[in-house]
């Protein structure tokens, strides 16, 4: 018996398996049809006894913490399951296109949508960071619009949950275009990585482009400025250039504190100076230390210098 024979034999006549919406992995997507009530839902199955028991563990955890966030934004759990050597969950079936498909179509988006977008999925995340819940794989395709122009942010099953710290580094998810460059080098996904995932995706949508030029090939992690935004959409306000600048930074402790911060900044944005949005962080006041040791430096080699010049 396959996959989609299980799902349905354990979904029972309820149920209509109708197609795999996603194919391979440990965790597989189909879609449904819940005959009596005449919807759509979608399933997240991990066929358990091919799964580890990190992998299984892992599950059962995001279904626990997922069944939680309850917020306009994110697309809610209906029920979940494990029987049958499935563990499941179904979710409602999001009618309209993800964020990657109007990209492809459109190029870029208008300032106003695009700050919407930006508004709905930094508040969703800021709700989840909230409640101990990191998504880790913030990307286009994973926020869908919704035909009636509000949005859902979807596939938290790569989410990192509060007592998952000591998963093995080769577990971690993500897409390496819009991966922080600390999580490139195996840090695992925190608040600052998903503020520079969602930076990421919405510079796209602003301008097309990635904020570090070509993202398609595999690259090292970004160290250096990204792409002035100035230079690719000039009409963008300069608050908004600020803000997203801020979000991409290569240097964590150069973005925002958490996301709800920057969630606030794309609320209060357009009424405040953009000095006041995002200016980067002094040497200083990032590391003491460091910035002291600099001072040393230089004055070290000054004297140097100066016994030279005798």
């Amino acid at each position: 018996m396959d996959l989609r024979e299980q799902l349905q034999a354990t979904l029972g006549d309820t149920y209509r398996v109708e197609r795999e919406l996603a194919g391979g992995g440990m965790a597989r997507v189909f879609v449904a049809e819940e005959k009596p009530l005449g919807r759509r839902v979608v399933a997240k199955v991990l066929r358990v006894e091919a799964a580890g028991e990190v992998s299984l563990e892992r599950f059962r955890r995001e279904v626990a913490f997922a069944a939680q966030l309850q917020h306009p934004h994110i697309v809610p759990m209906l029920t979940a399951g494990e029987t049958g050597g499935l563990a499941f969950y179904l979710m409602p079936f999001i009618q309209g296109e993800t964020l990657r498909s109007r990209l492809s179509r459109a190029g870029e988006l208008p300032v106003s949508e695009a700050s919407r977008i930006l508004r709905e999925v930094a508040s969703a995340l800021a709700f989840a960071h909230r409640a101990g819940v990191v998504h880790r794989d913030i990307k286009p395709d994973n926020i869908i619009l919704e035909s009636e122009g509000s949005l859902k942010l979807i596939d938290l099953g790569v989410v990192r949950v509060p007592g998952m710290e000591d998963a093995p580094p080769e577990d971690i998810p993500g897409t390496l275009a819009y991966m922080a460059p600390e999580m490139i080098d195996g840090e695992p996904g925190n608040q600052a990585t998903d503020i520079y995932a969602l930076g990421v995706t919405m510079f796209r949508a602003f301008t097309g482009e990635f904020p570090y030029g070509n993202a398609d090939a595999i690259s090292p992690p970004r160290r250096d400025r990204p792409i002035q935004l100035s230079a690719l959409r000039p009409d963008l306000p300069a608050w908004l250039q600020a803000v997203l600048t801020r979000a991409v930074a290569a240097d964590p402790t150069e973005r925002f504190q958490d996301m709800g911060e920057f969630a606030f900044e794309m609320e209060a944005g357009p009424t405040r100076a953009p000095s006041a949005i995002a200016r980067p962080r002094t040497l200083y006041e990032r590391n003491p230390v460091r910035f002291w040791q600099g001072v040393a430096a230089l004055f070290a080699c000054a004297f140097v210098l100066a016994l030279l010049l005798r």
